[in-house]
């Protein structure tokens, strides 16, 4: 099919409705569409029997931003009556474009389907009563009844099946039993993988753009010379990227470069309209390899030995990881309707991490020096690279047009001066000509992109630019979303771990600059990195590897919030610091992370009379780490993480820590107590000494302290303890059809006991440890609800969604439970401390 032949038949809307941010004042939704229109979205409080809102609350439009010939993007934002908290809310799309009756709605024929039943299969659920709108339900007054599920990291040809359908799947069901729906949808990074692109993605991704007639870019390498586009390859850049772009990615073989790459990842991980014909064949995005293997390509599809395999090794090597990365595609393919679905009845917010750049994006100071500072021979080699600049670029302003309006679409408003660098940044990016010129420029301002040598101690993001964190607040519901990339703080060597979040002004802008929800409120603190770590990773591998040199520090993401003291002790009295100064500290926070491709859960009682380079007093409280990832990147390691559990070979949970730290403001080491050291004739006792700003060390039975530690925390890692279902018989093979799906509206104990007995290692996943119950390193999606009860009676509790081997869909298999009271001070009243072994009661 032609180009011409197959935009025209695409429907009017390429990608979405996207429901994104929803607070009391707002909705803002986000589409692309293949032509320029006006489009209106109302928001109501009911439908009539003909599908039509009723009790109109709020309303706004937008004109469409062009990107392309046949790519046109708008995030509207409508404005009016203040929205309840946990109330079901429907919204209608009148879309004035040339072609198209005026106000046509989504469901009008060749809006978002030739007809009117296909949109309405596409965009609504078919259950009984159903709406006949999109709907959403803003969060609760009581959080007993708040329902939010999160997740990161999703490459479309990353192992196993995609967990983000199964958010489809809790909404439908949701329509059906009556359970609370899903509040919002929490995309905490990596929504694509820029970096590790597979060889038939870019091929359609290159195929697709055609189509759109997005502007052809000319991509400058390392010292500004244009780059040969054979040098451009599908499958042949690992080498540009390391060599020009000064990039570290070690899958970067078909790495998303220029922009109009970048906003069709976007398109084809969200929509299933522009796929095609499908996924490529080898032949056609490998002409050259196909011809060299000649009739051996047959023979290597049925897995029968060719002369090729001595002859040509690359093109054999190419070939088969070419078939099992399509293998992959073509699954993640078939379930983009439902993540459409999905994400037009939740509302989705999202946070970047590194593979929506490049693997290492911001990784160290020399990282950021070599591959995003503009090239000059001034500096040591490689001196800056103006390629490594540009697709770092391309990254972001791609991340803001299609992830931040959506967001934070106050910086992009229509009028007005909060809406000024928003709309500069639409502006310049519609205008753009994809070359080295004034528009870029402005582009590069706009998004922050250092232009000079990284600052030691000095935030990487540039005043005035886009900001990226942002807060949505309800009553009895706060959530916080922190940008721990753009404004790291590197204070140490060049190759140093950095600060994630540690300048005093971003920490305020971010975790103090919100209104207080209350003392029983629920506060919620997104980092894309998790904050609490496991033991195993952060303090033995990591460390071990990131030992041997820069290639070890960026082989294991050398970056997490433990590997920077200071920033993680500033980060941790932070968390409990109330909005002003007169009102009290927060007693309770849950954080939640991804990245790491497993999942977890964590809890830390912290204790201070002087938080590390915190202003105000003393403060208490708990922390819960929730942790889901990958939606769809499982891999080997992960894998044997899983069954593995926390600590290798043995089954019992890490050992409680409990940490105590001491401002040291000089850095010198001081005695801070007396520690028991074993001897040949017993034990004696020696003095107890830390050094360093701050001054750490954990505390044991084994220590007695004599200066009083200005804070101190235990951390504790929680174990699925939940009684597994009674097992039905398991059926003989072949006797009968197994269960293949899980219904969310079934009973939950009843279907997931017939899960269990049905899938082929039920036996790994009932043994007493590891296997899911203590990490989870298969595929999953986040569930995250509350026991929320008067005075201190509060727990979180983090249910894991995966699949077992044997089965098409997730299952709640993971149940993590954490207690969010304080219990007894780690303090008494004389402020001696406590030592877990005798803690009073």
């Amino acid at each position: 099919m032609s180009n011409t032949a197959f935009i025209n038949s695409c429907p009017l809307v390429l990608c979405g409705p996207l429901l994104r941010r929803v607070d009391a004042n707002s909705v803002t939704v986000w589409f692309a569409l293949k032509a320029a229109a006006n489009i209106t979205v109302r928001v109501f409080t009911g439908e009539d029997a003909n599908g039509q809102g009723t009790g109109l609350v709020q309303e706004g439009s937008r004109q469409t931003v062009q990107l392309g010939t046949y790519l046109h993007i708008v995030a509207v934002t409508t404005s009016g009556t203040a929205l309840a908290s946990g109330t079901t809310y429907w919204y209608s799309v009148a879309i004035d474009s040339a072609g198209f009756p005026a106000g046509a709605s989504l469901f009008d024929a060749g809006v978002v389907s030739e007809s009117t039943a296909g949109a309405r299969a596409l965009l609504l659920y078919s259950s009984p009563g159903a709406p006949r709108l999109p709907t959403f339900v803003t969060p609760p007054t009581d959080p007993a009844s708040l329902r939010v599920l999160h997740g990161s990291c999703r490459k479309p040809h990353g192992g196993s099946i995609d967990m983000l359908p199964t958010a489809d799947a809790l909404i439908g069901a949701s329509l059906v039993d009556g359970s609370p729906r899903p509040h919002q949808l929490l995309l905490t990074g990596d929504q694509i993988y820029a970096d590790d692109v597979a060889d038939p993605m870019l091929a359609l991704i290159h195929e697709v753009a055609d189509v759109l007639e997005m502007p052809a870019e000319t991509l400058p390498d390392r010292m500004g010379r244009w780059i040969d586009l054979r040098r451009l390859a599908v499958g042949h850049r690992q080498e540009l990227v390391e060599k020009e772009g000064a990039f570290t990615s070690s899958a970067a073989k078909s790495h998303l470069l220029t922009f109009s790459e970048f906003a069709v990842m976007y398109l084809l991980v969200w929509s299933n309209v522009l796929w095609r014909d499908g996924v490529p064949e080898f032949p056609r995005v490998h002409p050259s390899d196909y011809t060299a293997l000649g009739d051996d390509y047959g023979k290597i599809l049925q897995g029968r030995w060719a002369w090729s395999r001595l002859f040509h090794p690359g093109s054999v090597k190419r070939l088969t990881g070419f078939l099992t990365e399509r293998r992959a595609i073509v699954d993640f393919k078939d379930r983009l309707r439902e993540v459409r679905r999905a994400m037009a009845h939740v509302p989705c917010l999202m946070l970047f991490d590194d593979h929506e750049i490049t693997d290492d994006w911001y990784l160290s100071k020399r990282w950021c020096e070599n591959a995003v500072l503009p090239y000059s021979s001034s500096r040591p080699e490689p001196g800056g690279s103006l390629l490594g600049r540009r697709v770092v670029q391309n990254g972001l302003l791609a991340y803001a047009l299609f992830q931040g309006w959506g967001n934070t679409p106050g910086q992009f408003a229509p009028t007005g001066a909060a809406g000024q660098t928003g709309r500069a940044l639409l502006e310049h990016a519609s205008a753009w000509e994809c070359t080295e010129d004034t528009h870029s420029a402005e582009i590069a301002r706009l998004l922050g992109l250092p232009t000079t040598a990284i600052p030691v101690g000095t935030p990487l993001h540039a005043p005035g630019a886009l900001t990226h964190h942002f807060a949505v607040t309800w009553p009895g519901y706060q959530l916080f979303m922190l940008d721990t990339r753009t404004r790291r703080v590197f204070s140490n060597g060049p190759d140093e771990p950095p600060g994630l979040l540690t300048d005093d002004g971003s920490l305020a802008e971010m975790l103090t600059g919100q209104p207080d929800p209350g003392p029983d409120a629920v506060i919620v603190i997104v980092s894309p990195a998790p904050i609490i770590g496991v033991p195993l990773i952060e303090r033995t591998v990591q460390p071990l590897i990131g030992e041997t040199g820069q290639g070890g520090r960026e082989f294991v993401d050398y970056e997490a919030w433990g590997l920077n003291a200071p920033a993680f002790q500033k980060l941790l009295g932070h968390l409990l610091t109330p909005t002003a100064s007169t009102e009290p500290p927060r007693r309770r926070v849950v954080t939640l992370g991804g990245d790491v491709h497993y999942g977890y859960a964590a809890r830390v009682r912290y204790s201070a009379t002087a938080p590390f380079r915190r202003p105000g007093g003393a403060t208490e409280g708990v922390i819960a780490q929730l942790t889901a990832s990958a939606l769809k990147n499982q891999e080997k390691n992960t894998e044997k993480f899983h069954r593995m559990g926390y600590v290798p070979a043995v089954d019992r949970l890490p050992a409680h820590e409990h940490a105590v730290g001491w401002a040291n403001p000089t850095g010198q080491r001081i005695v801070v107590g007396e520690r028991s050291v074993p001897t040949d004739g017993g034990f004696e006792l020696r003095p107890w000494s830390v050094h360093g700003t701050p001054g750490m060390s954990e505390f044991g039975p084994d220590r007695t302290i004599q200066s009083a530690p200005d804070w101190q925390y235990t951390v504790s890692f929680i174990k699925h303890t939940e009684d597994d279902p009674t097992l039905p018989p398991r059926p003989s093979p072949g006797a009968i059809r197994p269960i293949q799906d899980f219904d969310p509206a079934d009973d939950r104990d009843e279907v997931l006991g017939r899960y269990l007995a049905a899938a082929a290692n039920h036996d790994d996943y009932l043994g007493p440890w590891g296997s899911g119950k203590e990490v989870v390193g298969f595929n999953n999606l986040g569930e995250v609800t509350f026991s929320w009860q008067a005075g201190e009676e509060k727990k979180v509790i983090q249910t894991l969604w995966w699949r077992l081997a044997g089965m098409n869909d997730a299952a709640p298999l993971t149940r993590y439970i954490i207690d969010l009271a304080l219990g007894p001070s780690l303090y008494t009243a004389q402020s001696e401390l406590q030592s877990p072994t005798r803690k009073t009661s």
